[in-house]
Formats: C-alpha cells, structure tokens, sequence
C-alpha cells in the first residue's frame, strides 16, 4: 500500500512539496491559450462580417445567459441519451423559460460546488467538469452566431472533460466491487450494441439534404422564427430536384414562421416563375423588394420577368439597382447586356457584357452572346474568339458552337471576295 502510494505521488504534475512549478506549468501553456484566444476572435469578426453574429436587439443578455445555463444541461442529457438530434435547434428567444435557466444554474452550482469538494480525494472531477465548462465558452451563446440555440458539433472537444471523468470515476467508483470484471463486459456488450444502433439510425438522416431537413422539421416543429431557414434550405433542395409543388409549401411555411425572410420570398418568386405562374413571381419579387430595397438577388430576378413581359425600361431600371447594390454581380450585367441588345444599344450591351466577363471569366452565355453583339456590329474576329471561348470552358455548347461556324463561314466569304 506504501508502494502504491509513493506511485501515485510521482505521478503528480504539481508536486505536493514544490508549488513552485505552477508558473512553470501555467507560462508552458500560455501558446495555446494566445492560438485558442486568435481564433476565437478571427472566427467572430467572419461570422460578424457574414451578418451571423446577433445583436442584443434580438437575443437580450438576460436571454442569451438563460440559453447558455440551459444549454450547459441539454448537452450533456443529449450525451447521455442521444435522440432527437438534429442539424439545427431553434434558438426560442423570449420563449425560453426564466425559471427553468434559473434551475439550471442552481444544478451546475451544485455540481460545481461538489466538484470543487472533493478535488484532494477525487482530481479528474475538477479536471473533467471545468474542461468541460471552459471549452463550451466561446459557443454557449453568450456571443450568439447564426439562429441556433445549441448544436452539437460544439460538444466534440468540451465533453472530453465528461470522458474524463468517466474514464477515471467508473473504475474507482467499481475499484471493491468483486464481480467489476463480470459487470463491465456485460455493461459493454449491451451498451456498444445499442450505439451502434443508435448511430445506425441517426446516419440515415444524413443521407441527403431532403432527409437531413425534413428529420430536423420533426424533431423541432415549426415554432420558433429562427427554424424559418430550415424551410428554406429544404426548398431549395427540393427545387434542384424539381420539385416544385413541395418546395413551394416549404418556402411559403418559411414566410409563415418568418415574415420577413427575404430570400424565401425571392426563391418562392423563382419557383413560382418556373411553374409559369407569372403573377405570383413578381408579387414575390417585389414583397422582398418592399423589405429589403437593397437585395440584388430579387431585383435582378424581377428584371428578367419584366424583360420576358418586353417591360425592357422597368427591366432595365431593376438591372441597374442591382448592379448599384452589388457592383460584382455578374448575372445582373449580363441581363442587362441581353435586354440593351433588345432595345438596340449594342455599345452599352457589349460594355456589361465584358464587366460580366472580367467578374466571371467563365461565363458562358455571357463570352457567347458578347460574340452576337460583336458579330452583329461586324467584328468577326472579336466575335469568333468570344465563340471559342466559350466552347473551351464548355465544349459541348451548342449555341456557342452553331454560331462559331456562322462566324467563320462569313469570314472566309469575305476574305475570299477579290
């Protein structure tokens, strides 16, 4: 028993009879603290640049401590017992329940207050329970990024605080019991089983976009306006595999949870406009127009209707907003070329036409119909490069490799006119 004890004692990192060595232990550390610290600022001001980051105007300091107490529990009963999980968890705002932070904040005191206790007897205690504490920091929601309110890629580093505990706390706590090695292979044959069902199960959620949405709809409703992107996420899926009547009701119940979703709105427009409902399309556009004057996506969506509608000045006008609010926006340049083609101004045409160009070299239409604006201006040689651009980024465009041939049929004629 001496033996065992003077065993135990080396393996102190910070040995009973010299304190000393706490600074030592403290300043070797300190790199990864200044690297944690670098990244956690670097990865606020992205998600703040993004628009990610929430303001106290929507999620109040009471609000975001109430989450975080909350989410210090639900962590770990999803550790526990994990079912019902999803790709995202709604943050319910104002809906969150006072007293039920407040219960939460007495049971992690408690358990604190116990860890801290029982520290000399049992040190993985305090090791585990403020790693665990400490890590999930930066992503508890006091700085709330995005609309969720918990998420459980943030639990992959702070919950090997709780395997720490678990890993050192079951053999001591089972270290008398005379039958442990019996207990432990009967315990581990149950349990492993029923993980790898469990893991079974949750990875078939994983299997697409649709499934992997439609899971989260399940397990969280349609309650709270954070879950409105939810919607809309499955309705853009479900438009790629042209889908259009299920993802119409997904991007209407995004409106419904959020009406002021302002690309569910210009999607919504997008998919009605594929049906061929004209009228609900530009009804669409202009909701999102009316909430936000400012969004590119849906004035340059209405101009292509109103272009088709031969409303080239309305078009035009809607064109030029979004290129005002996004100068980079390639698509909206190369919808104007089309529609100043139109109304004969071939000048102004082949000037967005290369602005389209110069923001996306590998515009295909763009390098395409750039070649009939020169073409039809007589530029041939201009126009035969714009062509086999064209074709080398995409070799098996048709119009590009139609006109090509034209092009050059024109120019051998008239070089071959004596």
């Amino acid at each position: 028993g001496q033996a065992q004890g003077n065993l135990r004692k080396t393996k102190k990192r910070i040995p009973s009879d010299n304190r000393s060595n706490v600074s030592q232990l403290i300043l070797e550390k300190l790199p990864l603290f200044i690297l944690a610290m670098g990244s956690s600022i670097v990865t606020f001001l992205v998600q703040q640049s993004g628009g990610a980051t929430k303001s106290l105007a929507m999620y109040s300091i009471q609000v975001r401590i109430t989450n975080a107490l909350i989410s210090y529990l639900e962590y770990l009963e999803k550790m526990v017992w994990p079912t019902g999980l999803a790709v995202l968890y709604p943050h319910p705002g104002d809906a969150l329940s006072a007293w039920k932070g407040m219960v939460c904040g007495v049971v992690l005191v408690f358990i604190t207050t116990v860890v801290v206790r029982m520290i000399q007897r049992a040190p993985y205690l305090a090791v585990g329970w403020f790693w665990y504490l400490g890590t999930l920091v930066p992503v508890i929601g006091i700085v709330q990024v995005g609309s969720q309110a918990i998420a459980d890629r943030y639990t992959y580093i702070p919950l090997i605080g709780i395997f720490i505990i678990i890993a050192w706390g079951l053999p001591q706590l089972i270290e008398n019991f005379r039958y442990k090695d019996k207990v432990l292979i009967i315990f581990g044959g149950i349990l492993i089983p029923l993980l790898m069902v469990s893991t079974w199960s949750q990875t078939r959620h994983w299997k697409n976009s649709t499934t992997l949405y439609k899971h989260a709809i399940e397990v969280n409703g349609n309650n709270y306006p954070s879950f409105s992107v939810v919607h809309y996420n499955l309705g853009n899926t479900l438009v790629k595999k042209n889908e259009l009547e299920e993802a119409i009701s997904h991007y209407k119940m995004a409106i419904k949870i959020n009406p002021e979703h302002v690309l569910a709105y210009n999607n919504l427009g997008n998919a009605l406009s594929q049906k061929g409902d004209i009228e609900g399309a530009i009804s669409q556009f202009k909701t999102a127009i009316k909430i936000d004057p400012q969004n590119a996506l849906a004035h340059d969506n209405l101009g292509v209707i109103l272009d088709e509608l031969g409303e080239y000045e309305k078009a035009i006008a809607h064109y030029k907003t979004a290129i005002q609010v996004k100068p980079d926006f390639a698509g909206a340049h190369y919808n104007l070329g089309n529609t100043l083609t139109k109304t004969n101004e071939p000048e102004e045409a082949i000037r967005h036409y290369k602005l389209a160009i110069k923001i996306d070299p590998e515009h295909v239409l763009a390098h395409t119909n750039l070649g009939n604006a020169l073409a039809q201006k007589g530029l041939l040689e201009d126009a035969i490069t714009q062509y086999q651009t064209a074709i080398k980024i995409k070799p098996d465009f048709s119009p590009a490799l139609t006109n090509l041939e034209m092009a050059l049929s024109l120019l051998q004629n008239m070089t071959s006119v004596p």
